[in-house]
């Protein structure tokens, strides 16, 4: 019952979120629109993407606590998966407008993963990290302020045995 209320919620939000995502890009395209307004426009825009994924990974949560999640692997280049971070990014909205973040991405050999649901994780880390970490003064010359940066490395390899996955979902 419950799993099907989750997925009830997800679609009815996810139809009226989007058109309103529609509308602003509509609104954002008018050449009368003032700066001042663009600029508000945008936040808008990220923050209903942002709303728009958060239903998403709630289906998303679902599915995978039903083992019903099934990945899309794609082999990724390192220019893909900049591109799939600066995605994740936006997603995470306005929240990372008023921060530092340096994307670094080194050579690599092309890793085996799922665009989609990487960019997902990716947000949710952005996320988290915004909303746990405090501004703090630059250690720069800018005088601004920044954030605490965390680096993932990727690995080319199998992963936790199927068997350890219940485990592994039930400990998140």
């Amino acid at each position: 019952m419950r799993d099907q209320l989750v997925h009830m919620l997800v679609h009815d939000l996810k139809n009226p979120i989007t058109a309103i995502l529609g509308l602003l890009e509509v609104v954002a395209d008018d050449p009368r629109l003032p700066d001042d307004a663009k600029d508000l426009l945008e936040v808008a825009r990220d923050e209903t993407s942002h709303l728009l994924h958060l239903s998403l990974n709630m289906l998303d949560v679902r599915k995978i606590q039903a083992g019903k999640m099934h990945l899309k692997r794609e082999q990724m280049t390192a220019a893909q998966l900049e591109q799939t971070v600066q995605q994740a990014m936006g997603d995470v909205g306005a929240g990372l407008s008023d921060r530092q973040l340096t994307v670094n991405i080194v050579p690599m050999p092309p890793l085996s993963a799922d665009p989609t649901m990487l960019r997902r994780v990716l947000a949710n880390l952005l996320s988290n990290a915004l909303k746990h970490t405090t501004q703090r003064p630059d250690r720069g010359t800018n005088g601004g302020y920044g954030a605490g940066v965390a680096a993932a490395g990727f690995r080319q390899r199998r992963g936790h045995p199927r068997r350890r996955h219940p485990q592994i979902i039930r400990g998140l």
